[in-house]
């Protein structure tokens, strides 16, 4: 699927997720920040990620809400690149309006190796959903997806360049829930302390995970990830070109005290490609099966 990082983008924040975690939760707050570092050292490579997410609430009346939204991630890969980027830039900015029927959004995004530097890099997007047959439960969804400045469906699955619709069902109580669309997602309350969760987008993104709670500060796991992302590179011959980079990473984690996060486990099928798709394949490199660890710092105010 052509530009699956613009739709990663989009779904990041769909909001039909946060809607259900409320009920199942205790009420989000309306400001949220969030400071996080991460370092992974990888087959070949080792990367460092920092991100910042912030959230402000600028309008309120009624049921009605109105958010501003902004996503700032900086990336700095270390190894053997041959042309993978060794810095990556990630912006995302939007506007969110929200109600207990309707969700839209409009914002840009851009993820590249040389920030503002090509403008064929900035991408718009927007995206609504109406729950036309609401239930104490969830309730059925209508909505669009449009990319104006480019193509996210492959030719056999969407038109260029049209708002692509879709439909979701959403179920919820107090020990699960169901989304069945875009994207599929399952979150399971086994038990007071056991959860399992799948969550997935098409085509290359997978995350399914079993958590323990040990107590309320900590938490441990087992997580199966399988994931691609994408970047554009600022000196690129073809206008579409991007490199691709795919991994599978099966093993343990364990989260303390809300702020740190611990995984450790095999790392496999990993490799990085060039392509105006991500079905393309050119100049593929495979990267050595390997063992992992991967160290998070999160912190939100």
């Amino acid at each position: 699927m052509k530009y699956i990082m613009s739709l990663l983008f989009v779904v990041f924040i769909f909001p039909f997720i946060i809607f259900a975690d409320k009920k199942q939760s205790k009420k989000r707050p309306d400001t949220i920040f969030t400071m996080t570092f991460d370092y992974e050292p990888i087959p070949d490579f080792a990367i460092l990620n920092t991100s910042f997410f912030a959230k402000f609430k600028v309008f309120e009346e009624d049921d009605l809400k109105l958010f501003f939204i902004n996503r700032i991630e900086y990336q700095e890969t270390e190894g053997d690149l041959n042309y993978f980027p060794s810095k990556i830039y990630s912006f995302m900015s939007s506007i969110r309006v929200e109600s207990p029927m309707i969700f839209a959004e409009i914002g840009s995004a851009e993820r590249t190796d040389a920030p503002f530097k090509n403008s064929n890099d900035f991408k718009l997007f927007t995206y609504t959903y109406y729950n036309f047959f609401p239930s104490q439960t969830g309730g059925f969804f209508l909505g669009l997806i449009y990319f104006p400045l480019e193509k996210v469906f492959p030719d056999w699955m969407w038109f260029e360049k049209v708002p692509f619709p879709f439909f979701m069902y959403q179920y919820h109580d107090s020990d699960l829930v169901l989304n069945f669309g875009l994207p599929l997602m399952v979150r399971w309350k086994i038990t007071e302390k056991l959860l399992y969760q799948v969550f997935y987008i098409p085509v290359y993104n997978i995350r399914t995970s079993l958590e323990y709670n040990l107590t309320k500060l900590i938490m441990t796991g087992l997580e199966f990830v399988w994931s691609q992302k994408s970047v554009n590179l600022s000196e690129r011959i073809l206008p579409n070109e991007k490199v691709y980079f795919n991994s599978k990473n099966i093993g343990l984690k364990i989260r303390l005290f809300y702020l740190l996060e611990l995984k450790a486990g095999y790392s496999f099928n990993n490799s990085f490609y060039k392509g105006e798709g991500a079905s393309d394949y050119i100049e593929q490199r495979k990267l050595k099966n390997s063992f992992y660890f991967k160290a998070s710092l999160s912190y939100t105010f």
